[in-house]
């Protein structure tokens, strides 16, 4: 079997880190049919994504990609952000357990709302708030019509904020 035919690559918690993310980053193009990719917990921080997303967006087919846990900031966020629409397949994107705020949330949000693909979002324990780019966020979650499921479990505040809006709306 070649490595056109691998369809799904799960590193979660193997912390491959940034050498990790260059070794599969040189991988991914070989790998034509992927469909998944799960490296949550390999302790890729802002390096590794910076690495690893702009061949990730290269993958076509790709549907499923786990990202959570892995030590992501603003700085990160905002490497996934610029490259998010370049995955015209991705239907789920978990980015739970991270660290992003701040403009990387903004960039990531502002990209979500022009996306047509995105069915499931789980931004969990990322702190996203009013003051780390909710406005972005809000605007994904009323314009964005492929959106069939997302863990309301983003922010409290966020929640909150939301239920506000549409009330007041």
């Amino acid at each position: 079997m070649g490595k056109g035919n691998v369809q799904e690559v799960r590193f979660c918690g193997n912390r491959i880190g940034r050498g990790g993310a260059s070794a599969l980053a040189a991988s991914l193009p070989t790998m034509t049919g992927i469909v998944r990719v799960d490296v949550s917990r390999c302790r890729l921080g802002d390096a590794g994504i910076k690495i690893l997303f702009p061949s990730l967006a290269e993958c076509s087919h790709l549907q499923d990609l786990n990202l959570s846990r892995n030590e992501i900031s603003s700085v990160g966020g905002e490497e996934v952000g610029e490259h998010l629409n370049r995955c015209p397949a991705l239907e789920i994107l978990d980015l739970s357990w991270n660290a992003i705020r701040g403009k990387g949330s903004s960039v990531i949000g502002e990209s979500l709302r022009s996306n047509r693909t995105i069915e499931s979002l789980n931004l969990k324990w990322n702190n996203i708030g009013a003051d780390c780019g909710f406005d972005n966020w809000a605007g994904f979650f009323d314009e964005n019509e492929t959106l069939t499921r997302r863990v309301a479990s983003i922010c409290k505040s966020i929640v909150d904020q939301l239920g506000t809006l549409r009330t007041a709306g």
